[in-house]
């Protein structure tokens, strides 16, 4: 009966392990919020551009006045496409703000 015990304490240890290792760093992954407004190259605010958080299923639109917010893991890419654009991809925290898309 000991030995059984030390099996299933030795289990426990190794799945609490697993789980710091692999599912604890991504729940900790710091978020951030993106607020801004998508305009073309006249200053004309773009409604309903959508904006994607690569790799996730989360993703937001531009308002009437070319606004969105969208929260995203720090270090994440943000995918603009609208109809008669180009994609422009924007890696959150690597350019200053306002971008040239």
């Amino acid at each position: 009966m000991i030995a059984l015990n030390n099996v299933f304490n030795i289990l426990k240890m190794a799945m609490v392990l697993a789980f710091s290792i692999g599912v604890l760093p991504a729940l900790c992954q710091k978020k951030v919020t993106v607020v801004g407004t998508v305009t073309d190259s006249s200053g004309v605010p773009l409604a309903n551009v959508s904006i994607a958080v690569q790799g996730t299923g989360s993703g937001s639109q531009t308002d009437n006045n070319g606004r969105f917010v969208i929260d995203a893991p720090a270090g994440s890419t943000l995918i603009f496409s609208a109809v008669s654009y180009t994609d422009y991809q924007y890696k959150i925290g690597t350019e200053e703000l306002p971008m040239l898309i």
